[in-house]
């Protein structure tokens, strides 16, 4: 299915982004390795 595929990567996104905010929080920016 192609909807759920669009739903995990929006899911994926959001997660990292999370990630990201959180690791900028603490200086850390491990999250860039995957762009």
């Amino acid at each position: 299915m192609r909807e759920l595929k669009i739903i995990l990567k929006f899911i994926k996104i959001e997660s990292q982004l999370k990630a990201f905010l959180y690791g900028a929080g603490c200086g850390v920016d491990s999250t860039q390795e995957e762009f």
